[in-house]
């Protein structure tokens, strides 16, 4: 059976510098995730789709999240994720899960959600 989808919000996946880290927590999320999805005897794609929360223009938070998309799936690809399977989407500001106008909703709008499809 294929893992759940993941989802790495801004208590994770952090900006620090200019530079985008995960936190232990969200590797290891990930890891969990990749293990399940090669233990699985269903052939599969993952699906990274990066959202942000309004910090300037659609054009700079289009871009903000499909660089955050796209580091998550550098570390999927290091953890054996072949580079062909994974898609990489940047959503932006659209489908907000929680209230922007808080510190804790905008961490969990600017998030990156990993999801393993059965082919």
């Amino acid at each position: 059976m294929l893992p759940e989808k993941v989802i790495l919000d801004g208590t994770v996946l952090r900006s620090k510098s200019g530079k985008l880290e995960l936190d232990p927590q969200g590797l290891k999320a990930l890891q969990e995730a990749v293990a399940k999805a090669h233990a699985s005897t269903s052939a599969f794609n993952v699906v990274v789709s990066g959202f942000s929360y309004f910090t300037s223009s659609r054009t700079r938070n289009i871009a903000i999240s499909r660089r955050c998309a796209e580091f998550v799936a550098k570390a999927l690809a290091r953890q054996g994720i072949p580079p062909e399977k994974i898609t990489v989407k940047a959503i932006g500001l659209d489908h907000p899960i929680a209230d922007n106008s808080t510190q804790a909703g905008r961490l969990k709008n600017r998030r990156v959600e990993v999801e393993f499809l059965g082919d």
